[in-house]
């Protein structure tokens, strides 16, 4: 695992800038609103597995790209 690189943490202080000014547009803003940043890296994970390695299905049925 590699250390952050100052883009990586700009990237982070601005996400998590964010979460103040998005706050009203929501009605309930719990703990999963303000721990959201913490999901990111898994939706990068999934994001990049879905370009990668795509599945593809019809009918109901699944095939291996």
């Amino acid at each position: 695992m590699r250390r952050p690189t100052r883009l990586d943490l700009a990237l982070l202080a601005v996400r998590c800038a964010l979460l103040v000014p998005l706050s009203g547009a929501y009605a309930r803003r719990g703990v999963a609103f303000w721990a959201s940043p913490l999901a990111d890296p898994l939706t990068a994970v999934a994001l990049t597995r879905g370009a990668v390695r795509p599945s593809r299905s019809w009918r109901g049925r699944t095939y291996e790209a």
